[in-house]
């Protein structure tokens, strides 16, 4: 089995969401080294070798679903004993 290193990642992260298409991967919330939960999102072209930073999220997030959907990536997210689910999006040309 071979694994590829991505070069140069921003900030250690934990508990994300990630979603693929392509040569797009997308990272979003999640918890940095110190545990401080995150609304950061990050996109990685794999063909540039280039990360991008996205629009924060509204909330910060961890342990999340994400998705890509009708053009946008999304990330999915309900709380505790609530019946609601909260996205984020992001428009996403593909």
């Amino acid at each position: 089995m071979h694994s590829n290193e991505i070069k140069h990642v921003r900030q250690q992260v934990v508990l994300f969401a990630s979603g693929s298409f392509d040569e797009i991967a997308i990272v979003a919330g999640g918890c940095d080294k110190n545990g401080q939960v995150l609304k950061s999102a990050e996109l990685y072209n794999s063909e540039t070798g280039h990360w991008e930073t996205l629009a924060d999220m509204n909330l910060a997030r961890r342990l999340s679903s994400s998705f890509f959907l009708d053009g946008f990536y999304r990330v999915m997210y309900s709380l505790p004993r609530v019946r609601i689910a909260f996205f984020s999006r992001w428009s996403i040309q593909m």
